[in-house]
């Protein structure tokens, strides 16, 4: 398995930081130079990070670490109406962009109003579609935990947090996050932002989890390489406009192009010794007219 790491530190002798990672068997996923200094993000391999760290002390540069790099996670707010946006979701959204993640903010259609809320089968299909899925409920104690978990609880697939007013709530099997409901302001005071820090630390600890149980029969390519050849070969990210078109996932990638035009190219390019077909399910997305490439995990490609 590999970590997502960013390196900053000077031009003078980057190189010698660029080689080591490949000679380590990792990859720089992008370089960003500000006249003397640069950032680069790389994938290192787990067993042979202190060795990277070692080396950006000998170059006084940093290695900081990004938990939450190469995921797409989606933060939902029970509708769009104004009774529900005053909740900090886009405050949630930008903090989990900042440690790495892409993420989505998403309304349900029929959020509101806990009589008649209820999630629909497509929108808990598309955001299954994502790594992990943070609710944004209310300050109500008893709307929380008599209405909104229910439909909480629909999802099954991947792993849920719930962040919401009341500092705790009746749920063993809800992992929660209180103490942050309704504000008609961004968050900028100090005990503001350690509420966010918070949700990071709980987001960070599902992600590990999740890639250690990966770990175990992970993908016969890294999402990043795959990323790296789609792009390569079919010049995704010249032809296509979108901001992010190759969006990193977990367990693959989104890709910001429509399945009917794309999806034969796609499955036929070849990563390593294999086509896209034989190690992936290229697949419609939920979302607009997305492609999704899921990886299939290395037991069933080798096996």
């Amino acid at each position: 398995m590999f970590e997502t790491v960013i390196y900053e530190g000077g031009v003078y002798k980057a190189d010698e930081m660029r080689d080591l990672v490949e000679d380590l068997g990792g990859f720089v996923l992008s370089e960003h130079k500000m006249q003397l200094e640069i950032h680069m993000v790389m994938a290192v391999p787990v067993e042979d990070l202190d060795v990277v760290e070692q080396k950006a002390e000998e170059l006084l540069g940093e290695i900081k670490r990004m938990p939450l790099a190469g995921t797409e996670i989606a933060v939902v707010g029970m509708s769009l109406a104004r009774h529900h946006m005053p909740h900090p979701v886009c405050d949630i959204a930008e903090y989990l962009r900042r440690h790495g993640a892409k993420s989505n903010v998403i309304g349900l259609a029929r959020g509101y109003g806990r009589e008649v809320a209820q999630l629909s089968a497509r929108e808990k299909r598309l955001l299954e579609e994502h790594d992990l899925i943070v609710f944004v409920v209310g300050n109500f104690r008893d709307c929380i935990e008599n209405y909104k978990l229910d439909i909480v609880r629909q999802i099954e697939e991947k792993p849920v947090v719930v962040v919401g007013g009341p500092e705790e709530i009746d749920a063993d099997d809800i992992v929660y996050v209180g103490g942050i409901g309704r504000k008609p302001y961004r968050f900028r005071k100090g005990k503001e932002i350690t509420k966010l820090d918070e949700i990071i630390d709980v987001v960070s600890d599902l992600i590990e989890e999740r890639k250690a149980r990966m770990s175990e029969d992970p993908p016969v390519v890294p999402p990043f390489v795959l990323k790296d050849e789609l792009n390569r070969r079919l010049h995704i990210e010249e032809r296509v406009t979108s901001p992010m078109p190759i969006t990193l996932q977990l367990d693959g990638v989104r890709i910001k192009v429509p399945y009917d035009e794309w999806a034969d190219d796609i499955a036929e390019t070849e990563v390593f010794e294999w086509k896209v077909k034989e190690i992936a399910d290229v697949i419609p997305s939920h979302m607009d007219d997305h492609t999704l490439v899921k990886l299939k995990p290395k037991s069933l490609v080798e096996g």
